[in-house]
């Protein structure tokens, strides 16, 4: 199956876990096997995992690591702060969108400090304390169940797609 961002409810935890519990709603990222479109997910408790903030629904967490992390790495590559004028080319996108989001307070000279190598469960716990607090929205351009996953890859590949498209699947 692929996919590689995912939210959904913990619907069971492996001996000596003890991040998770079953019930919790959680988010994150999944790369190299994918699977993040299908119905169930093995993730490693110290894995791109993470609670999902309770002000949001899975549809608004699900998209909230992968173009955020693409962002986040050239904002802190850019070593973008106060004193910077930036200009996003693309900002309409997912990653573009997040950018500008992303990089915001860093231009409006409160010091904000990014120090997770790469996307890591402290990076994916970072987005949700931004998700929660309303400092990033992952931008949906649109939704479609899991049955319609080759028309939303066809929609994708015209290059029309503005922000995330989320496919909903549904136990």
């Amino acid at each position: 199956m692929l996919g590689n961002e995912f939210a959904g409810q913990v619907a069971a935890a492996g001996n000596g876990v003890t991040s998770f519990r079953v019930g919790d709603r959680v988010f994150g990222y999944t790369e190299g096997p994918f699977g993040a479109h299908a119905e169930y997910l093995v993730i490693a408790e110290n894995g791109r995992v993470a609670v999902m903030p309770p002000n949001l629904d899975y549809e608004q967490a699900a998209p909230g690591t992968e173009r955020a992390h693409y962002a986040l790495s050239h904002i802190r590559r850019a070593k973008i702060g106060s004193s910077h004028r930036v200009m996003v080319y693309g900002a309409t996108g997912a990653i573009g969108s997040a950018a500008v989001q992303l990089a915001t307070p860093l231009l409006g000279g409160k010091k904000v400090v990014f120090a997770y190598p790469g996307l890591d469960q402290a990076t994916v716990r970072h987005f949700a304390r931004l998700m929660e607090t309303g400092q990033f929205t992952p931008l949906i351009d649109r939704r479609y169940p899991l049955e319609q996953i080759v028309d939303a890859y066809r929609y994708a590949e015209t290059g029309q797609k503005i922000g995330n498209l989320v496919i909903t699947v549904a136990p």
